[in-house]
């Protein structure tokens, strides 16, 4: 949990599902602190239901907090291959949510997937299943989706074969940007403003691969 206020939490439940077919549950666990008290003791997958409710301490003088925290951590084997966190909260009454202590709701809990190694545009899914999902381009095959780069070359699309670009604006970048040509976004790098894309792929990118035509600077 982060930025709770000024409200103290006293306590947190979450209810979530995940998918069977690629996760397979193997064991959760809470943190001591800030809530030493699990509602819920032990943590189970009920088919493919994961329930979880803890609060502090009371007995022990366990206090409050607004401090940003850890909460708990659940710990899957990947049994088939795929891209999107496939582990959500669930909807539930009462719903997922850290309480103050008078039950009421402080803030809604955040699901925090541990293991992404590159998410260059920090929406906490892996840049290669942004790609390979569509929700990114990756036009110069570099797996870096483009929205995180600022090409020194941008003409520069391709080498033979469609590998990445080979620093050099040449007959196979023409190849590439003719079978792109149109609103399809790949190739895309120029407008009336040169190398300002405008969505489509015309005369204007055309005009300025013209232009780069040989090795990049």
């Amino acid at each position: 949990m982060t930025d709770v206020g000024p409200i103290e939490a006293v306590g947190f439940q979450a209810f979530f599902s995940f998918n069977s077919a690629e996760l397979d549950f193997v064991a959760g666990s809470y943190v001591p602190a800030p809530f030493g008290l699990p509602v819920i003791p032990i943590i189970v997958a009920v088919g493919e239901d994961i329930d979880m409710a803890s609060g502090v301490d009371v007995i022990n003088g366990q206090p409050g907090t607004t401090a940003n925290s850890h909460l708990a951590t659940l710990v899957f084997d990947v049994v088939a291959d795929f891209c999107l966190p496939d582990i959500v909260f669930r909807a539930h009454d009462p719903p997922a949510r850290i309480t103050d202590d008078q039950g009421m709701p402080i803030l809604p809990l955040e699901l925090v997937v541990i293991g992404i190694t590159a998410d260059c545009n920090g929406n906490e899914i892996e840049d290669a299943c942004d790609i390979d999902d569509g929700a990114s381009r990756d036009c110069n095959f570099n797996t870096v989706p483009d929205e995180c780069e600022t090409l020194s070359c941008p003409a520069d699309f391709t080498s033979p074969g469609d590998g990445p670009p080979d620093g050099i604006v040449g007959i196979n970048d023409f190849l590439f940007l003719l079978a792109h040509w149109g609103p399809d976004g790949c190739a895309d790098f120029s407008s009336v403003i040169p190398n300002v894309p405008d969505g489509i792929v015309g005369i204007n990118d055309f005009l300025d691969l013209l232009a780069a035509w040989g090795p990049c600077p």
